[in-house]
């Protein structure tokens, strides 16, 4: 899949990727909150496997990257990756905020001053069985709430003068849920990827590139 078509990669690039610091194959646990299932060998309708089966719990990591880790590590066991342009009119919570993508694969990682600070999937086009959570690649608002109940902050993109997209803003969500560190983005009501952020940095993120819906 080429990332730069898909409606994750549409969906952040209008709102700003960058700014959440934004992940190819790694490895994972049992106890990890997202795992790839493999493809359902029936129908569409199959539900997705994701874990964890018990209790839910913030993440410190997917696909073996670990948040607070040093980026370097991570180069050659989950590489290539491309450090990507900021796209115009995109604000950085800190100046030093990079973005790498995965060159072959579905991550993009944040990094902070040579630290992961952030981890993000991109849903596949067509079937993706990945699920954060047991919310699903391109499902919709009503999974994350039957998930969730109504722990979650629903944000819209801030609108930048100059921006090449705006037709897609008014589609375009971020779904937080904060006791978990975790964001959905919601395209067109499906979830076209997820991203994990370090303690602390979700609840921060209002009003970089982000506000509450009007």
């Amino acid at each position: 899949m080429s990332f730069s078509d898909s409606g994750f990669a549409k969906g952040a690039a209008v709102i700003g990727v960058t700014v959440f610091a934004l992940y190819v194959f790694g490895t994972w646990d049992e106890t990890s909150p997202l795992r790839e299932a493999a493809a359902p060998r029936v129908g569409p309708q199959v539900a997705p496997r994701d874990v964890p089966q018990g209790p839910l719990r913030a993440p410190t990591g997917l696909w073996g990257i670990q948040l607070g880790d040093k980026f370097e590590k991570y180069a050659s066991s989950h590489g290539p990756f491309e450090k990507e342009r900021p796209p115009p009119g995109t604000a950085k919570k800190a100046p030093g905020d990079e973005t790498y993508i995965q060159r072959k694969g579905q991550l993009r990682v944040g990094v902070r001053k040579g630290l992961v600070s952030s981890i993000a999937y991109g849903c596949k086009d067509g079937a993706d069985p990945t699920a954060m959570y047991r919310v699903p690649c391109h499902g919709g608002p009503q999974a994350i709430k039957t998930a969730f109940g109504d722990g979650v902050r629903v944000l819209c993109p801030r609108v930048q003068g100059n921006e090449a997209n705006k037709d897609l803003l008014p589609f375009v969500r971020a779904h937080d849920v904060i006791e978990y560190q975790t964001r959905y983005i919601v395209v067109k009501d499906a979830v076209t990827g997820f991203i994990v952020y370090g303690p602390g940095e979700l609840e921060t993120l209002v009003g970089i590139n982000w506000e509450k819906c009007r």
